[in-house]
């Protein structure tokens, strides 16, 4: 498999030869327990050859803390798990895109986290809204999608007193097996071009 990976998060968002692509984002849980962490789920997934089997590694792992995880395969399947220790929600895609961001969106999930600082839901709600925006029209290409991760809503720059900003981003086609990534900010750097 192919994994995008900073220093600490070795296999963050990655694809296997298998067609399977799974991508996370970070959740605020109230709880954490001991456990394990999400990189090491993210590798087990893509050490699997169907995506039912890459959704048990999310769902029966007993997790440290609270991530979302985004699963798509090759044929076009998609699944989001919203995933708190002891509890996982998982939500199949319909005929549009899956979205997600920083916060939760069920009950069942949103009775487990944290509270957010305002100026952080309200990024995580408006980079939602944002996203689910510009794919409503559909076009799920590599050049829309690269263009959805530059947006000035999506690509966050930080700022006082949270000093938070996206790290990177991914785009990724489970059926032809190439990988779009790109290190730090969308808008200040160029995605490199990876194939299976």
């Amino acid at each position: 498999f192919i994994a995008f990976s900073l220093t600490g998060c070795i296999g963050m968002i990655g694809m296997n030869d298998a067609g399977i692509a799974i991508g996370i984002t970070n959740l605020l849980g109230a709880q954490g327990q001991l456990g394990v962490s999400w990189p090491f789920v993210v590798r087990k997934a893509l050490a699997q050859t169907g995506i039912e089997a890459a959704l048990d590694c999310i769902t029966g792992a007993k997790l440290m803390g609270a991530h979302n995880f985004v699963l798509f395969d090759r044929h076009g399947t998609g699944i989001n798990v919203e995933a708190m220790p002891g509890h996982c929600h998982v939500t199949r895609s319909a005929a549009g895109a899956l979205v997600h961001s920083n916060h939760c969106l069920t009950p069942e999930t949103l009775a487990r986290c944290r509270p957010r600082a305002a100026d952080s839901q309200a990024s995580s709600e408006a980079r939602l809204a944002r996203a689910q925006s510009l794919l409503a029209s559909g076009g799920l290409t590599a050049q829309a999608l690269t263009a959805l991760t530059r947006d000035p809503v999506i690509c966050v720059r930080a700022t006082p007193p949270l000093e938070m900003e996206t790290c990177g981003a991914a785009i990724m086609q489970p059926a032809t097996g190439q990988l779009w990534a790109v290190q730090g900010l969308p808008t200040d750097n160029d995605y490199a071009r990876f194939t299976l």
